[in-house]
C-alpha cells in the first residue's frame, strides 16, 4: 500500500498543478481553447490513473482487519476531493465551450453551406475572433438581394408543390410560408 501511495502523491500534484493551468488559462482575454482542451484531456488521463489507484487502496483497506473505520473514511474523504475537484474543472471547461458555440450554434443551423463553415473554422477559437468571425459571415453571405430571391423560389416551389396533385399538410404549408415571409 505504501507503494501506491508514493505513486498517489505526485499523481495528485500533477492533477492540482493540471488544474490550475486550466483555470488560470480559462480566465485569460484571449483563452486558447485548444491549449485548454489538450490540458483537460491530459487532466481526465490522469485522473482515471488516480481513480485506480485510490481503488486499489481502498481495496487494500477494506481487506486489512486493522484498518479503523476512521482510516477508511478519511482515505474516502480524500479521494471524494479529488473526485469534487475533477468535476468543478470539467463543469468550467464545459460551460466556457458552451458559452463560444451556443450563438454560433443559432447562426451555423440556419446556413448549412461548407463555404460558411470554412470561414469560421479558418479563425483561431479565441473569444476575442468571435466578433471578427461574425462580421465577416455577415460580409459574405448577407446579400439582400440574393436572399430575396433566394425566397421568391422558395415560396414559387411551395405554390406549384400545392397546385400539383401532391397532397401538403396545411400546417406544414402556413409553417414555411411564414417562415420565408419573415425571412
Amino acid at each position: 500500500m505504501d507503494k501506491l501511495k508514493r505513486e498517489r502523491t505526485p499523481l495528485r500534484n500533477t492533477i492540482a498543478r493540471t488544474t490550475n493551468e486550466i483555470k488560470s488559462g480559462l480566465s485569460l482575454e484571449e483563452v486558447d481553447i485548444i491549449l485548454i482542451r489538450a490540458k483537460f484531456e491530459r487532466f481526465n488521463i490522469l485522473n482515471d490513473r488516480l481513480i485506480l489507484i485510490d481503488d486499489k487502496i481502498k481495496d487494500i483497506l477494506l481487506d486489512d482487519p486493522r484498518s479503523t473505520e476512521a482510516r477508511i473514511n478519511d482515505e474516502i474523504e480524500q479521494c471524494e476531493t479529488y473526485s469534487l475537484q475533477v468535476g468543478i474543472v470539467a463543469q468550467k471547461v464545459k460551460e466556457y465551450e458552451s458559452k463560444l458555440a451556443a450563438p454560433c450554434d443559432d447562426k451555423m443551423s440556419q446556413s448549412s453551406t461548407s463555404d460558411a463553415h470554412r470561414l469560421v473554422t479558418s479563425f483561431p477559437l479565441t473569444e476575442k475572433n468571435y466578433n471578427k468571425v461574425i462580421e465577416d459571415l455577415k460580409y459574405r453571405f448577407r446579400d439582400k438581394d440574393m436572399l430575396s430571391e433566394l425566397y421568391v423560389r422558395k415560396l414559387l416551389k411551395l405554390v406549384i408543390a400545392n397546385t400539383r396533385s401532391e397532397k401538403i399538410n396545411l400546417a406544414q404549408l402556413y409553417d414555411d410560408l411564414v417562415a420565408h415571409l419573415h425571412s
